[in-house]
């Protein structure tokens, strides 16, 4: 499959669910850079370390509660207040 998305920039929130994990492992395929955020580091890290080998830059592995990576973000509009659930 060729979607055109070679170059591009992706992060994946949730990417070691099922869904994510599929979408992530696709844009690897596809030539995408991606930066994954999940709430279980050690299955991030596993995910990383699963896509890295194909992938055009090593995934970046975003940790720690959603405020913290919000602060890397732009535009400044991501509410991070706005999101509730556990380790968040």
């Amino acid at each position: 499959m060729n979607l055109g998305l070679q170059n591009q920039v992706a992060w994946i929130c949730g990417s070691t669910g099922a869904i994510g994990a599929a979408v992530a492992r696709t844009l690897t395929d596809e030539g995408v850079s991606l930066a994954l955020s999940a709430r279980d580091a050690n299955a991030l890290d596993a995910l990383v370390a699963e896509l890295r080998p194909a992938a055009p830059h090593p995934p970046l592995a975003l940790k720690g509660p959603l405020r913290q990576i919000s602060l890397i973000c732009d535009p400044p509009t991501l509410e991070a207040d706005a999101v509730d659930g556990p380790g968040l």
